[in-house]
């Protein structure tokens, strides 16, 4: 149930609903004059279903959510006189597809007069190219059919010629009469009515044996009390939602859309045999990967689903077309972190006592619970689950083969619905359907994630949930709702551009002046490529605007305005600086989540701050910052390309209450929550979003900050947490930003065509790495979620000695690790040089360029190589003063090697230092980078050590295989040597580290 009204009345007595219906019964009789019906020949009273169905009707007439569309393929040379005489038989036989809804009582009347026409397309005479589109229209329509209950029939039929050869019928019939079994039973009726007609039979219309409508009188008569007080007790305290984070309110919503699911017959051996071991079901195991899912994505321990459960209980009702719908709601309890085997068994319980108490109905389950809430969301459950069998969907008859095909693309009045079918094979397929308040890059990754589950479900059941992390291995594919078929061409020179810019995001062949932008399949991170080659056309325009005025006429008509904002903000097109375009070549072609690159920062508020407050202010950052305001958008079959936008809207940012549960399980739940939001960025649409905790026990509230890493650096961290805590602050002015980095990325761009850059090429050629580091195991390559850490923290005595002997020495502590790192690693190597990657600034102009960007967001800081040479100099001061000046007379400060390898005009240029083998080994020196409590941010936030979630997708590569990495944080220096797990043991590891420390503390190379 998606309206928020009949969520409210759902709690209602029957007595309250049929008083409340009456009355807008009366008031939409004076609205209409329209005849009755005529009189019936059969009356029944509704099935509890069935009333809560024409309660929703009621309230919302027109939802097609309530339509059940299914298709039926035609193969063979059709009899078009054969097929009409073959429905009307079908309609014949089951009276529920000749079923009104009379006002009195309510009832169900089967009338004897009452047939569904057939419409007929033939579009056959359409080329090729055309003629899928059309057909693809007319089933995308039909799909959304809504019916008048009161008048009659409740099924739409519309034939659709495709060739001499195949015919397409295209059904939808509303639920208050229609359920899945009986699409089937049509199926087999409609092929044998046609070999009937085909062979000139004239068979009877009797029926199946037994009315729909004795069935919903015997359920009316039933007594269920017994179970009623089962689910009571079962679901009292349960949470309200269960579902996926919405990326918009559901007044927002726009057209939802389907994720398919597959997972072949070869995986699923492993799977069914563990089950048959188990004697668990596969219902079962379904409903515990979907909420296991769920809970990885939400962070709740209790997750609620429904699962369509059919009142088709008795043989006699086994060919009866009808309504046999009871959804019930299955809670499952993920707490204490069980293993994967015992979550099965908890998950077979309740299907098990589910099934013992499965006469009850629904709405009686919402009432007894009071289960009404103002949001716009079914009560109970939002997710719903359904496992079926693969039906044998082929039927011959009359010389023509029927096939049931894909189903159009209805609507779902739940977050997610989730049909997987066991095919003949024993594979898995099916698709999750999900509403327009969700995006479908987040569906996708929770699909992915729930097969992955089922995927390795049998290679994990004695390890413990929180640490069952699969690998999804899903094709996912986003199926929009349908499009308007309306075309007016665009008149005017702002509507001919837009209608371009469409066109060309939305990859259509042409758009409209009157399309819809979400009708059209538009999705939120399209929004943002329509703002942005907006604005480089001159046209500037906000994602608000687009939400408001969704179709090109209406944007057009907002006529010509200036971009809100600075008088610096650079929209359009922005080059890759040389640390963004390194990521774009050495990282994302790498990672299986493009957004997940992260640089998170989590603090804790000092103070009370509201959400409005909190969220305004986050949101304020972008504006201040165009760095924050970067989208990185698909460009055809080509690269992608970086866009700035003026006005990206409010940034996302979700607030948790966790106040009411106690401070270990807030604890958990907001790791849980953060792990979830650092998966959840998009590099085109949101590749920034906060999030809020409110501690229980006094504790203070949390924020956690996540930025892509294309946007920033560690730098930037310090500039938005002194402007977050200035913006907070109502007695502090925010100073203003430098230069935007567009502005910056643009002249870097230039910088590289500069004639003296080529004069670079020879040093950075003799930079080639000539070593090869050791490893102690076969693996290839490091990836994010196999690289581990050996950290060492110098004692304050220890720390300030070296820095007065790297003064001494006129040099500096980064100086003095450096020279101990290299003096290590080259002696593990057996040699007296090592190439490093060594990590700079970034924030120095190219020659003759004096900018300032010391208060510029942006991702600035990169990596250069360099050939350090250690002679033989015993003292690790002097060494330290020696690289220093090796380090020096680096052109450009390192800048040189990323405009030749990325950005210089001539390709074999790029691909000379492109071929050049690239260090092993990376260094890295941040300074007091890491030292809150010295920045003006202090007095109001404060870092959490609490868990901030991975901030790196697991799957994704790195390129070096040994990181080191330090800083000097509360007056002692810290450092840090990450490795990757298929490489190098840990104690390998542990030794180097053990080895540098001793060269700090004075020991002899």
């Amino acid at each position: 149930m998606s309206d928020p009204l009949a969520a409210q009345l759902a709690g209602l007595t029957p007595e309250q609903q049929r008083l409340f219906l009456q009355r807008l019964r009366i008031r939409r009789r004076r609205q209409s004059a329209e005849e009755r019906p005529a009189a019936p020949t059969a009356s029944w009273p509704l099935s509890h279903a069935q009333e809560r169905l024409w309660l929703l009707e009621t309230l919302t007439p027109g939802d097609p959510a309530y339509t059940v569309p299914f298709a039926i393929r035609i193969a063979g040379p059709l009899d078009r006189s054969a097929l009409e005489t073959a429905i009307r038989a079908v309609l014949d036989r089951h009276g529920a597809l000749r079923t009104v809804i009379v006002e009195e009582g309510p009832a169900q009347v089967v009338r004897e007069d009452l047939h569904a026409a057939l419409a007929w397309t033939d579009l056959s005479g359409l080329p090729a190219p055309e003629r899928a589109p059309a057909f693809d229209r007319l089933a995308a329509e039909h799909g959304v059919r809504t019916f008048d209950l009161t008048t009659g029939p409740p099924v739409a039929l519309h034939a659709v010629r495709l060739s001499d050869r195949e015919t397409v019928l295209l059904a939808a019939v509303h639920h208050i009469v229609f359920d899945a079994t009986s699409v089937t039973i049509l199926l087999d009726d409609l092929a044998a009515a046609y070999d009937d007609a085909v062979a000139g039979r004239h068979a009877t219309s009797a029926g199946p044996g037994y009315e729909f409508g004795e069935h919903c009188a015997a359920e009316r008569a039933a007594d269920r009390e017994r179970g009623l007080t089962y689910w009571t007790e079962t679901l009292r305290g349960a949470p309200p939602l269960s579902t996926l984070p919405a990326a918009r309110t559901r007044a927002e919503s726009r057209p939802g859309g389907l994720v398919p699911l597959r997972l072949p017959a070869g995986r699923t051996n492993a799977l069914f045999a563990l089950l048959r071991a188990e004697r668990v079901t596969r219902y079962a195991a379904l409903l515990a990967v979907s909420a296991l899912a769920l809970r990885r994505a939400n962070g709740q321990d209790t997750v609620v689903v429904g699962v369509p459960a059919s009142t088709r209980t008795r043989p006699e009702l086994a060919r009866v077309v009808g309504c046999f719908y009871n959804p019930q709601a299955l809670r499952l309890d993920l707490g204490g972190d069980p293993t994967v085997r015992e979550l099965l068994h908890r998950a077979h319980r309740a299907v098990g006592a589910a099934q013992a108490n499965a006469d009850v109905p629904f709405g009686d389950v919402v009432r007894a619970l009071r289960a009404t809430r103002s949001d716009r969301h079914n009560p109970l459950f939002q997710t719903m689950l359904s496992l079926l069998d693969a039906p044998a969907e082929e039927r011959h008859g009359g010389g023509v083969r029927f096939t049931l095909g894909p189903a159009p693309a209805g609507r779902t009045d739940m977050d997610l619905f989730v049909t997987v079918t066991v095919g003949t094979d024993g594979g898995l397929v099916g698709s999750c359907r999900f509403a327009g308040h969700l995006d479908e890059p987040d569906v996708a990754a929770w699909a992915a994630d729930l097969t992955g589950l089922l995927d390795r479900l049998a290679d994990g059941t004695d390890q413990q949930i929180s640490r069952f992390a699969p690998i999804p291995d899903v094709v996912r594919t986003s199926v929009a709702a349908p499009a308007d078929a309306a075309y007016r061409a665009p008149g005017t020179p702002a509507e001919a551009l837009l209608a371009a810019v469409w066109a060309r995001v939305l990859g259509v062949d042409r758009v409209g002046a009157d399309d819809n932008f979400f009708q059209l399949g538009g999705d939120s991170m399209q929004v943002v490529q329509v703002i942005a080659e907006a604005a480089v056309a001159g046209l500037s325009l906000s994602p608000g605007d687009l939400l408001r005025h969704p179709t090109v006429a209406g944007l057009a008509a907002l006529g010509p305005r200036q971009p809100r904002g600075r008088q610096t903000v650079l929209t359009g097109d922005v080059p890759p600086t040389p640390a963004q375009a390194w990521f774009l070549t050495e990282i994302l072609p790498h990672l299986s989540r493009p957004g997940h690159f992260n640089h998170p920062y989590h603090a804790e508020l000092l103070r009370p701050v509201t959400v409005t407050e909190l969220s305004g202010a986050v949101t304020e950052l972008a504006r201040r910052h165009d760095a924050l305001r970067l989208r990185l958008v698909p460009d055809g079959d080509g690269p992608r390309r970086q866009i700035s936008v003026p006005d990206a809207g409010p940034v996302p940012f979700d607030t948790h209450d966790l106040r009411d549960v106690d401070v270990e399980k807030a604890d958990r739940l907001a790791a849980n929550m953060a792990d979830a939001a650092q998966r959840g960025l998009s590099l085109s649409a949101a590749p920034m979003r906060a999030v809020h905790f409110r501690m229980p026990g006094g504790l203070p509230d949390r924020l956690l900050l996540i930025c892509h890493h294309l946007l920033i650096d560690g730098f930037s961290r310090t500039l938005l947490m002194n402007d977050l805590a200035d913006l907070l602050d109502p007695d502090v002015r925010p100073v203003p930003p430098s230069l935007p980095y567009a502005a910056w990325a643009r002249l870097l761009q230039d910088a590289a065509t500069a004639p003296e850059l080529t004069d670079q090429r020879a040093f950075w050629r003799a930079q080639a790495r000539a070593e090869e580091l050791p490893v102690d195991l076969p693996g290839t390559v490091v990836r994010f979620g196999s690289r581990a850490g050996v950290r060492r923290v110098l004692a304050a005595d220890v720390t300030a000695r070296l820095a007065a002997d790297a003064r001494a020495a006129g040099t500096g502590l980064s100086d003095l690790l450096l020279a101990a790192a290299a003096v290590a690693v080259a002696g593990w190597q057996g040699g007296d040089e090592l190439t490093v990657a060594l990590a700079a600034p970034g924030r120095n102009g190219p020659p003759g360029h004096d900018v300032d960007v010391t208060r510029t967001v942006g991702w600035f800081q990169y990596f250069y190589p360099l050939r350090l040479r250690l002679g033989r100099t015993s003292s690790l001061p002097q060494l330290a003063g020696e690289l220093r000046q090796q380090i020096g007379a680096v052109p450009m400060h390192g800048l040189g090697h990323g405009l030749l390898t990325y950005a210089h005009p001539d390709p074999a240029v790029r691909e000379e230092l492109a071929r050049s083998a690239g260090p092993q080994v990376s260094f890295n020196y941040l300074g007091e980078i890491g030292s809150w409590d010295r920045q003006p941010a202090a007095r109001i936030l404060r870092p959490s050590a609490h868990p901030s979630g991975t901030a790196q997708d697991p799957q994704g590569r790195w390129p070096y295989l040994l990181d080191i990495a330090g800083e000097l944080r509360e007056g002692r220096l810290r450092f840090v040597a990450h490795h990757g797990t298929g490489l190098h043991r840990t104690a390998t590891v542990e030794g180097l580290v053990d080895e540098i420390v001793r060269l700090l503390n004075g020991g002899a190379r």
